[in-house]
């Protein structure tokens, strides 16, 4: 899709990259809003020539009733330029992150010997899956310094086109903060399921039913993640992949993040009466939480999903 950067509205036909429905536009979120935004949430402050490459035009935010996903255009996803620029945000990067965390408690609970991680970095994730639970590990990365980085750790980490090649069948597929990342991840899930032979699927995304819905941390829109997802987005991703739900669970939030993150939002270019509104509802998702046991309203920032392939994979 070739995208025009010098429109200025909407594009009226953008639809959902799950279902192919047209969407509802939510929000226009303002292109110096989301500059500004890198320094006030993360320290580091948008180069020119990252800025001429991918900050060309405000962002809008779609969202699909039927499937619960949201989505940003325009769609241009960051490549190794932009994620070497992020590196240098003490916020950015968490080594041993809650999904990580919970999908090794996952794995044991399966008694799973072996797992293939479709983006896996450095290999942090595999490496303690070794280590931890002697369980057999293949990571499927694209960047090359993070391959680099893998292998300096004894982790086995292929190319998408090696494993395209790859015959080995495992026991468990892992995708951890990956779908967000691409514009069609149906298709990406799908591949990568055909490719593993997995009978069991976990899935981590970024979810829109928590704290993250609510703020305004450049990250959350391209160039860096093209969808946000919900409880009924990522069971319909499984629905169309032909995958049966096994368990869905949800990040915490300690009230110390809660304080810092309602605090890094009041200091954005939303105006004083936006900028309530938004910690307002904040503070009321967090009270209902607390009050209805409800995991999704206590959480930060992800879902994780944990699926059994049910059928032949479309």
């Amino acid at each position: 899709m070739t995208i025009d950067f010098t429109q200025s509205t909407a594009n009226p036909e953008s639809r959902c990259p799950l279902t192919g429905v047209k969407g509802e536009l939510r929000r226009r979120i303002a292109l110096e809003e989301v500059l500004t935004s890198y320094n006030r949430w993360h320290g580091i402050e948008v180069p020119i020539e990252l800025k001429s490459k991918y900050f060309l035009q405000d962002i809008f935010e779609f969202e699909s009733a039927q499937s619960g996903l949201r989505w940003y255009e325009p769609s241009v996803p960051g490549e190794a330029d932009f994620y070497e620029f992020l590196q240098d945000s003490p916020f950015y990067y968490d080594a041993m992150s809650w999904d990580k965390s919970k999908a090794l408690e996952v794995l044991q609970e399966l008694h799973a010997k072996s797992v293939v991680d479709v983006g896996c970095g450095s290999g942090l994730f595999l490496k303690c899956a070794q280590d931890q639970l002697n369980i057999r590990g293949l990571g499927v990365e694209i960047n090359p310094k993070g391959i680099e980085a893998a292998r300096r750790q004894g982790v086995r980490v292929i190319t998408p086109q090696e494993f395209e090649k790859c015959a080995a069948s495992h026991d468990v597929l892992v995708s951890l903060q990956t779908l967000e990342h691409v514009s069609n991840p149906l298709a990406l899930l799908q591949d990568a399921l055909r490719q593993s032979k997995a009978r069991y699927c976990i899935i981590a995304v970024p979810s829109h039913e928590t704290l993250l819905g609510t703020l305004n941390d450049p990250l959350i829109f391209p160039p860096h993640h093209m969808t946000c997802w919900s409880r009924k987005s990522l069971q319909e991703l499984g629905r169309l992949a032909g995958l049966s739900l096994v368990s869905l669970h949800y990040d915490s939030l300690p009230i110390r993040q809660f304080n810092r993150l309602t605090l890094l939002n009041r200091n954005s270019q939303l105006g004083f009466a936006a900028h309530w509104i938004s910690l307002s509802t904040g503070i009321i998702r967090y009270c209902i939480g607390r009050l209805l046991f409800q995991r999704r309203y206590l959480s930060r920032h992800s879902i994780l999903g944990v699926f059994e392939v049910k059928s032949e994979i479309p």
